[in-house]
């Protein structure tokens, strides 16, 4: 193939089977001739070289066992992606993302490959969701460990524990509260679209595990003698009297439930593919298994 990647992936850049400067990509479709590994400009030619000489560099540096492009594989791809969204925009990790693509099918051409990847675009520097940025850890660890009031330690523990709502903290009764052998879980009924489901925490320490056994021998059934509004008070003036407010003013649990989330898919995407650990904080957050668009909301670094 060629003495390193950066070499390789020029010769595939190059090769006149994709490199069909001057020719129009419409006609190109027109006849059926297809485009999806064709560069048609001496731009996008630039951009590509650009792109494939970062992600060479890249690799060398991270997996430099890896010499071969026969060798790279999604994982590797959806890192780098990864990587580069701690300093790109929105917009150019989408501009990646199809850079890396048109790789694929450019090297699959030349060097005869089946190369095949499923690549997500990853939060940006500058994503701002629906509900807003995820809360720090740093910033959930300073709120847990400032003097603040107990039903907002409690809440804010909960909901980084478990991804639990707002609403679904008010109606949590002590024995909703499961610690097993494997795992710790709550059982939250009747929540958003009246669905129940049982919420595995990525948390197994025994630290939390003793955390949930004082709540279960607590005095009283409910874990909050309050309602969820006046939770959701308590939180707020807990994160104004650290300082927080203005970094997360949208809603302070949706940003802890993005936390919790992206704690979650870390946690299980060690030994499940990366689809099956999307489904399943999509599932854990109280959505559809297939909700990827939601757990996307939620998950700011997918690999």
């Amino acid at each position: 193939m060629g003495r390193n990647l950066k070499y390789q992936y020029y010769n595939a850049i190059n090769d006149p089977r994709n490199l069909r400067l001057g020719e129009s990509k419409h006609s190109a479709k027109a006849q059926g001739l297809g485009s999806s590994n064709r560069i048609f400009s001496y731009a996008d030619r630039k951009n590509l070289l650009n792109f494939s000489a970062s992600f060479s560099s890249w690799m060398r540096e991270v997996h430099p066992n890896v010499r071969m492009i026969k060798d790279i594989n999604h994982s590797h791809m959806q890192s780098f992606l990864n990587y580069k969204a701690q300093t790109c925009s929105n917009k150019t990790l989408k501009t990646y993302t199809s850079y890396m693509y048109k790789l694929v099918r450019v090297c699959n051409v030349t060097y005869g490959l089946h190369t095949q990847a499923t690549l997500h675009v990853p939060h940006g520097k500058d994503f701002v969701g629906r509900y807003g940025v995820m809360m720090d850890y740093s910033d959930i660890e300073s709120l847990l460990n400032s003097n603040i009031p107990r039903n907002a330690y409690v809440a804010i523990r909960l909901s980084y524990g478990f991804g639990c709502r707002i609403s679904e903290l008010g109606k949590l009764h002590k024995d909703d509260i499961a610690i097993n052998d494997d795992n710790v879980s709550i059982h939250i009924i009747d929540s958003k679209g009246r669905r129940s489901r049982v919420a595995v925490s990525w948390d197994n320490s025994p630290a939390f595990r003793g955390f949930l056994l004082d709540l279960k021998n607590g005095p009283g059934h409910r874990v909050f003698e309050i309602k969820h509004e006046s939770i959701n008070q308590a939180v707020r003036r807990a994160m104004g009297s650290c300082g927080l407010s203005g970094k997360y003013s949208k809603t302070s649990i949706h940003s802890i439930r993005k936390a919790y989330a992206q704690r979650l898919f870390d946690s299980y995407r060690q030994s499940h593919t990366m689809d099956d650990s999307v489904s399943y904080v999509s599932r854990m957050l109280g959505h559809g298994a297939h909700r990827d668009d939601i757990a996307h909301a939620y998950i700011q670094n997918i690999y």
